[in-house]
C-alpha cells in the first residue's frame, strides 16, 4: 500500500482475514516503524514521513497478518482492472477478487471500490465482488482523482 505523507487510511478489510467468522475478536495493531507510519487500535494508519513500515494485526488466537505501507511515490496517472470476468458476465453466487493496477507502479494512495447497484453486485473494501441477483451493475475503482468503471451483467 502506498500513501502520501500526511494522508491516512483505515485497514478495515484486514480483520476478516485474521479473525474468521468472529468480527468481535480483539486485534492488536503494531507498526514496525511508528515514526514513519503510525497505526491506531482502530486500524487507522497515518503516513508521517518518507519510508516504509510493516503494519501487523494480531488476533487473540495468535493469528496475524502483515501489510507493508510505503510513504512517498507519485500521483497515479491511470488505474485499470486487470481481471474482469470473461465476457464481463457473472452468475448469481459467483465471487471475484478484483486486481486493480495503478500507473506508475509506485503511485500513492488507497484504492476504493463502489457498486452502482448493491442489490445486484456487492463489493467490499478489498475489491471482493459477489453476484447477488440477475441484473447489471457497474463497479467503480478509485485512487485519488483517477477512476475506472467496469460494467457487469449477472445472469
Amino acid at each position: 500500500m502506498y500513501l502520501k505523507k500526511g494522508s491516512s487510511a483505515t485497514l478495515g478489510f484486514v480483520p476478516v482475514t485474521v479473525t474468521g467468522n468472529n468480527p468481535k475478536a480483539k486485534l492488536t495493531w503494531v507498526s514496525s516503524n511508528p515514526y514513519t507510519v503510525s497505526v491506531t487500535q482502530k486500524a487507522k494508519v497515518k503516513a508521517l514521513k518518507a519510508g516504509s513500515a510493516i503494519i501487523t494485526a494480531i488476533a487473540e488466537n495468535g493469528m496475524f497478518v502483515r501489510i507493508t505501507v510505503t510513504v512517498g511515490g507519485k500521483t497515479a496517472t491511470s488505474i485499470s482492472i486487470k481481471n474482469p470476468p470473461p465476457g464481463k458476465t457473472m452468475r448469481v453466487g459467483d465471487e471475484l477478487k478484483l486486481n486493480v493496477a495503478a500507473k506508475p507502479a509506485n503511485a500513492q494512495g488507497v484504492i476504493t471500490f463502489q457498486s452502482t447497484n448493491k442489490k445486484v453486485i456487492s463489493v467490499d473494501a478489498a475489491g471482493q465482488l459477489k453476484a447477488l441477483k440477475k441484473g447489471t451493475a457497474s463497479i467503480i475503482a478509485m485512487m485519488g482523482k483517477k477512476a475506472v468503471t467496469l460494467k457487469l451483467k449477472v445472469k
